[in-house]
């Protein structure tokens, strides 16, 4: 028989102490963490970064241009547009999947970033363009 291994015989010294040495864990709360992933940032990289890029560009011919776009700070062509998607010389896939709350933070996102100037979206501006 060999002898026992270093680690075969450890005693483990379970004790109470008056304070912890290092900050414990907490559990997350569900709603903050779901706020913080669904910001109009978050939403613009997780649906539209892969085509318009990160600094919303696009792809000359393929994917339009954001910035500093009239489209974008149109409304009346912009909502539509996203909600259904369209198809032409250039194509998007319709994004109404996405929540009124979803779509108004990213529209949001895009229409005062990139260049843009616009007035923020409601999710009830959103609403009415699903009707």
């Amino acid at each position: 028989m060999s002898d026992p291994h270093v680690d075969d015989d450890r005693i483990l010294r379970i004790a109470k102490v008056d304070k912890a040495s290092k900050v414990p864990l907490k559990v997350k709360d569900k709603t903050l963490e779901l706020e913080s992933h669904n910001t109009g940032e978050v939403l613009y990289q997780k649906y539209c970064l892969a085509c318009h890029k990160n600094n919303g560009k696009g792809l000359t011919g393929t994917f339009p241009s954001l910035a500093n776009s009239d489209f974008v700070n149109d409304e009346g062509s912009l909502i539509p547009k996203v909600l259904n998607g369209f198809s032409g010389d250039v194509s998007m896939p319709a994004f109404g999947f996405l929540t009124n709350e979803e779509l108004s933070k990213v529209l949001n996102y895009v229409r005062n970033s990139f260049g843009n100037k616009a007035d923020s979206l409601s999710n009830e501006d959103i609403q009415e363009y699903r009707q």
